[in-house]
C-alpha cells in the first residue's frame, strides 16, 4: 500500500507542477513539439527523435518519446511537420499525433516570418493492471480506460533572420485530457481547454570563427497552472554542442551534442537531481538523435545559387 501512496503521490504532483512541459528543457533542438510554425524556419529537412526518463528511481515513473520530422514541401515556401508524442507515468499514458502546415514569408534581404497551423489528436489510456494493488478486488481498479480521441487545433508564428528568433504559439487551442481532481467521472482526468501559450527567444552570438553562443528563452502560461519560465545558453563549436539550462521554481539541466556528421547530431541532457523531492536524487535522463537532410530545391531560404549550402553553415537551422 506504501508504494502505491507513493506513486500516487509522484504522480499528482507531477501532474500539478509539471504538465505545461513534460519534455526537454532545451527546446532549441526540437522545437516542433511546440511551434506549429517550425517547419517554415528550417533551410532543409529534418527528423529527431527524443526519449526522456525522469524521476529515476521511482517505479512508474514519468517517460516521454517523441518523433518529429519537419521539411519544405518542394520548391513552394510551405512547410510540413509531423510529431507523435508518448507520455506515461504510473499506469497512465497520454498519446499526441500532430500535423503541422506552415508557410514562410520573406519580409525583407534578410528577416522571415513563418507562420503554421496545426491538427491534431490525442487520448488518454489508463492500464490499473500494470499496478501492484494492495487490495485486488477494489472495483475502482477493476477497469481500464482508454478515452476517445480529442480533435484540437493550434497556431504559430515565428519572426526570425540568421541571427535571432522571436515566436508566440498556442499549440493546443481547444480540448486536452490533463489532471483534476475534481473531474466528472472520479477518474482525475478532465477533457478541458488548457489555454497553453508559450513565447519564445533565442539568438546566436558569434565569438569567432570557430564558437557560437545561442541564448533562449521560453515562457509558457496556462489558464490552470503558474507560468513555466526556461534559461538556456548553448555554446556550439565544429564537433561538438554543449550548454546549461534553468526552469525557475523546478530545476536545472546540462547538455551535451555531439556532430558525428555534417548532418547527424547525437545528443544527451541530465537534469541535475531536485530538491522537490526528498527521495529523488537520480535527476532525470534525455537522449537525442536527430538527421539533416541538405535541400536540393528551391525555397524562401534557398536561391539557385545557395541551394547546396552545407545546412550547418546556416544559423538559422533551429529556431523556435
Amino acid at each position: 500500500m506504501k508504494k502505491i501512496l507513493i506513486i500516487l503521490t509522484v504522480f499528482f504532483f507531477y501532474q500539478a507542477s509539471a504538465q505545461l512541459d513534460a519534455s526537454s528543457k532545451f527546446h532549441l533542438f526540437n522545437a516542433g513539439s511546440i511551434n506549429p510554425a517550425y517547419s517554415s524556419t528550417l533551410p532543409y529537412s529534418s527528423a529527431t527523435l527524443y526519449h526522456r526518463a525522469e524521476l529515476m528511481g521511482f517505479d512508474g515513473n514519468p517517460v516521454t518519446s517523441t518523433f518529429s520530422y519537419n521539411s519544405f514541401l518542394g520548391e513552394s515556401n510551405f512547410g510540413l511537420g509531423l510529431n507523435f508524442k508518448s507520455d506515461g507515468i504510473g499506469a497512465t499514458t497520454f498519446y499526441d499525433y500532430s500535423l503541422d502546415l506552415s508557410y514562410a514569408i520573406k519580409l525583407s534581404e534578410t528577416v522571415y516570418m513563418g507562420l503554421g497551423l496545426r491538427g491534431s489528436l490525442n487520448n488518454l489510456d489508463i492500464n490499473y493492471q500494470s499496478l501492484n494493488l494492495y487490495n485486488q478486488g477494489d472495483i475502482f481498479f477493476q477497469n481500464n480506460i482508454d478515452r476517445a480521441m480529442l480533435a484540437n487545433i493550434g497556431f504559430g508564428i515565428s519572426i526570425f533572420n540568421e541571427s535571432f528568433n522571436i515566436s508566440l504559439s498556442m499549440p493546443y487551442m481547444v480540448k486536452q485530457y490533463h489532471y483534476d481532481s475534481y473531474a466528472r467521472d472520479n477518474t482525475g482526468f478532465e477533457a478541458s481547454s488548457i489555454d497553453l501559450t508559450s513565447l519564445s527567444a533565442n539568438a546566436t552570438i558569434e565569438l569567432n570563427s570557430k564558437i557560437n553562443i545561442r541564448p533562449y528563452i521560453l515562457v509558457k502560461s496556462s489558464s490552470y497552472i503558474d507560468t513555466q519560465t526556461d534559461v538556456a545558453i548553448i555554446a556550439e563549436t565544429k564537433n561538438l554542442d554543449f550548454g546549461f539550462s534553468h526552469r525557475f521554481d523546478y530545476s536545472s539541466a546540462i547538455y551535451l551534442g555531439i556532430k558525428l556528421s555534417k548532418n547527424i547530431i547525437v545528443s544527451y541532457s541530465y537534469d541535475l537531481p531536485s530538491d522537490n523531492f526528498e527521495y529523488y536524487k537520480n535527476g532525470a535522463h534525455e537522449f537525442g538523435l536527430r538527421f539533416n537532410f541538405i535541400s536540393k530545391l528551391n525555397n524562401v531560404f534557398n536561391s539557385k545559387e545557395e541551394k547546396n549550402k552545407d545546412p550547418g553553415n546556416k544559423k538559422i537551422e533551429v529556431p523556435q
